[in-house]
């Protein structure tokens, strides 16, 4: 079977096989005039115009550009200066709402555990809660301004980089706690109830909805970790009746003591 790289017009036009002889057999059984005037049409992908041309070195510049943003946000740390603010800020005005740790425990976590992915995480998103609750921002001392929203997207950015599954299980569910808080200030309920969720999966995976993992726990731990299950119950609740969802958490676990001369201290 040979292949005809050229139709006549008339099967052309029709779209129908044509034989590429002159006159080809369609032509003849139709008595149709038999003609090769149509220019053929260059195939492959149409070469690239000069407008065109132009605006690839500016999508370049503005692809680099935008990678070196996303990198510098990753590798950027907050300064402790400016989470001992936040935590200053959270002690005075938020510490009652949703107590967590007192100043003191936070303070002590800053200066001795900076470094420590978990701990510095759940510190920076405690610092965007804690500002996006406020509706307030605070500015560095190189001038640079932050709000909580994008504290929040500094913690998480680098918890995509180095989070893994072996990490310290009640800061992560605290982070995923405060970060909660975070979005739903700005009204994100698509990501703070998926923050919910997380947090509360961490909650079950821990073991922490049944009461027996607390016997062997000191009672400032299981202050914290009641404290910290009570605040994500309450949190399921409302997300319950707003989306309309499932809850995972009960009250079987016995709630945690008021503290009654002011916030205790967890680490002693």
């Amino acid at each position: 079977m040979t292949l005809v790289k050229y139709a006549c017009d008339y099967c052309r036009v029709r779209r129908v096989k044509c034989d590429g002889k002159k006159p080809c057999s369609r032509c003849i059984e139709h008595n149709f005039d038999c003609t090769y005037q149509q220019p053929l049409k260059k195939r492959g992908p149409k070469p690239i115009g000069t407008r065109s041309l132009k605006y690839i070195p500016k999508a370049k510049m503005f692809i680099d550009n935008k990678s070196c943003t996303a990198a510098a946000e990753i590798s950027m740390k907050v300064p402790k200066k400016v989470i001992d603010q936040c935590l200053r800020l959270y002690h005075d005005n938020l510490y009652v709402i949703w107590p967590l740790l007192s100043y003191d425990d936070l303070h002590k976590l800053l200066d001795e555990e900076y470094n420590d992915h978990y701990v510095y995480w759940f510190l920076v998103a405690l610092s965007a809660a804690t500002l996006s609750d406020l509706q307030s921002e605070l500015e560095s001392e190189g001038g640079f301004s932050f709000t909580g929203k994008q504290l929040a997207v500094l913690c998480m950015s680098s918890r995509q980089q180095f989070d893994d599954l072996s990490g310290r299980d009640i800061f992560r569910i605290m982070t995923y706690y405060c970060l909660l808080r975070c979005f739903s200030q700005s009204s994100d309920v698509r990501n703070s109830y998926r923050l919910c969720r997380e947090a509360i999966g961490l909650v079950i995976v821990a073991g922490l909805h049944r009461e027996k993992a607390y016997e062997s726990l000191s009672f400032r731990e299981q202050q914290l970790l009641r404290k910290v299950y009570y605040l994500l119950l309450l949190t399921e609740r409302y997300y319950s009746v707003y989306v309309h969802c499932v809850t995972s958490l009960d009250t079987t676990i016995a709630p945690p003591q008021p503290d009654r001369n002011g916030p205790s201290t967890f680490f002693g």
